[in-house]
């Protein structure tokens, strides 16, 4: 009957939270529904006949430890008996050995006597004249032989008597010493029926109770409500902290766009001007050594200055790549924390189904369990979370101190314009000049900037001959 009671209710509470939904999705969750709850149902009969089992067999133990307690108080009791017995048989014992002790002393005093009254006559026949006769054995002489016999006999006994009270002595502490053992096994067996009884009359008050739904209705509406607003904070952290990232990606990838178009402006400008300044001195006159040494230095100088150039950009592709990474470090860190949330959620859904379904028929857990067992997983998915946040809050910071890095490397670069070309750049340039130097009619200024150009642009074999041939 309670069986058809719980599936009747929990249709209708599944058609209750189903109604607002449309009829195709409710069923399947109707007919999973039923189905946990015949689980369920199952679970709670084979708890029972289990519980049912224990109470058996722990009356069962009980009746046979009330047996054996009579069977050794029964014992005891004879034991006792026993000691008694042996104990009157001791006295008498002790009362024969008494008057055998009594007779054989006054035995001992009258053969005394007679050996006294002997040794006596025996002075007096020595003392006769030599020619009497020696009297014949009187009858106290027999008696005292037959006095003497006898006390060695009793003396005998008496022995005998006492090694036989000995093992009588040892025989009744080992059994005195066999009943105190058994009175502590009673006291033990005492202390188990009592803790067995207490087992058994609560094992029946957790049958008899039944659970407060009203309690856990409520305390899964609160851990429900905890649970939403800590999503909520969470996304709304997620996403201020999201598009924080992108706009300093945004940022510095537009920063060094603009710095790249700089660069390339100023490398065409230099250009330009090498060229003008080229064909602007062609009437000057130059020293061929002092213009080479100039023309090492400044080319040492751009080398470095492309060396330097070419570790910033170095350095901001690192940062670029370590910056992805910390995305999707972040992307993995929320597609688990996203996860995380939808498992509690189901976990929660499924304890609210099952405490819905069970009703009455589900016996009430300890006082507090089920509420601590709920409270614990919140704390710990809100601290796994806070973990979360804290995990981004660093990274946030790391993507700082890149930029700030990246700024100061860009500020610390040498403040003097880069004047060297790229390789097709300067091939270009060697060209011209050397198409303009074969065209020129002034040989004189062609001979003077030959070797300038020369050590500037690396004329070569083929080109100083083609301009040599011009020239001449």
């Amino acid at each position: 009957m309670s069986r058809v009671t719980t599936v009747d209710d929990t249709e209708a509470s599944s058609g209750s939270v189903t109604d607002g939904g449309p009829t195709d999705s409710s069923a399947p969750e109707v007919n999973q529904l039923r189905e946990e709850l015949q689980k369920c149902q199952e679970k709670f009969s084979m708890w029972k006949e289990k519980a049912k089992i224990g109470v058996e067999n722990l009356r069962a133990q009980i009746i046979e430890l009330n047996h054996r307690f009579e069977d050794s108080e029964q014992r005891g009791v004879a034991e006792r008996h026993t000691v008694g017995r042996f104990q009157s048989s001791m006295l008498a014992q002790v009362d024969i050995v008494c008057e055998h002790s009594f007779a054989a002393a006054s035995l001992f005093a009258n053969s005394l006597t007679a050996q006294y009254q002997t040794a006596v006559e025996t002075a007096r026949a020595a003392a006769a004249p030599a020619g009497s006769l020696p009297p014949p054995p009187s009858p106290q002489d027999t008696l005292i032989g037959q006095l003497q016999r006898t006390i060695q006999g009793q003396t005998d006994r008496l022995k005998e008597t006492q090694h036989a009270l000995k093992k009588s002595n040892k025989e009744v502490q080992r059994r005195a010493e066999a009943l105190q053992s058994q009175d502590e096994v009673i006291a033990v067996l005492k202390r188990r029926v009592e803790a067995l009884e207490s087992a058994n009359t609560s094992l029946q008050e957790q049958l008899m109770t039944v659970p407060n739904m009203d309690e856990w209705r409520a305390a899964l509406d609160e851990h429900h409500q905890q649970l939403e607003h800590s999503r909520l904070e969470y996304e709304k952290r997620e996403s201020s902290l999201v598009l924080q990232h992108n706009n300093e990606i945004h940022a510095l990838n537009a920063a060094h766009e603009e710095e790249v178009r700089e660069l390339e402006r100023d490398a065409q400008e230099r250009i330009s001007l090498a060229v003008l300044n080229a064909l602007a001195t062609q009437g000057q006159v130059v020293s061929p050594v002092p213009e080479q040494l100039a023309t090492q230095r400044a080319q040492c100088q751009r080398e470095s200055e492309d060396a330097a150039y070419m570790d910033l950009l170095s350095d901001y592709k690192a940062m670029e790549t370590s910056s992805a990474a910390a995305v999707k470090e972040r992307d993995v860190v929320l597609s688990q924390q996203k996860t995380l949330l939808r498992d509690l959620q189901d976990f929660f859904r499924a304890i609210g189904a099952r405490v819905v379904e069970n009703g009455s028929q589900v016996p009430s857990p300890p006082a507090g369990s089920t509420g601590s067992m709920c409270e614990l997983t919140v704390d710990d998915a809100i601290r796994y979370l806070s973990e979360h946040r804290v995990r981004l809050v660093a990274l946030e910071e790391e993507c700082s101190r890149w930029h700030r890095e990246l700024v100061q490397l860009k500020r610390s670069r040498p403040s003097a314009p880069l004047d060297g070309l790229g390789a097709q750049q300067t091939q270009y340039l060697r060209s011209v000049v050397v198409q303009l130097l074969c065209s020129n009619n002034n040989a004189d200024v062609a001979k003077r900037l030959l070797p300038v150009l020369n050590v500037l642009l690396k004329f070569s074999d083929d080109d100083l001959k083609a301009v040599t041939k011009a020239m001449q």
